[in-house]
């Protein structure tokens, strides 16, 4: 029984399964008991845990990634090219 819920716990983290679907399926493979309800519980807590985590890992990604994506594209077209500034600052342009 142990396993057969660690393999629905497993399938969830792999996205394979909905936290609805992971519930359902807990309820099914737990009989009802107080020490089986308080392992639902328990199962229950780490697959929060498990998504609070992928939601903070999701967020994280996206706000680095449009960090990197707008560095990418600042461009500076009023910047002249490197020889033409080392001539003026050396007086060669006139």
């Amino acid at each position: 029984m142990v396993l057969a819920c660690l393999s629905v716990v497993k399938e969830r983290c792999q996205g394979l399964i909905s936290l609805m679907h992971v519930t359902l399926q807990l309820v099914e493979l737990l009989p009802d008991n107080d020490a089986d309800n308080e392992a639902y519980g328990l199962y229950l807590d780490q697959l929060m845990e498990i998504d609070h985590e992928h939601a903070l890992a999701y967020s994280r990604g996206k706000i680095t990634n449009e960090a990197i994506i707008s560095c990418d594209v600042q461009h500076t077209p009023d910047q002249a090219p490197a020889q033409t500034l080392s001539r003026i600052t050396t007086g060669a342009v006139k």
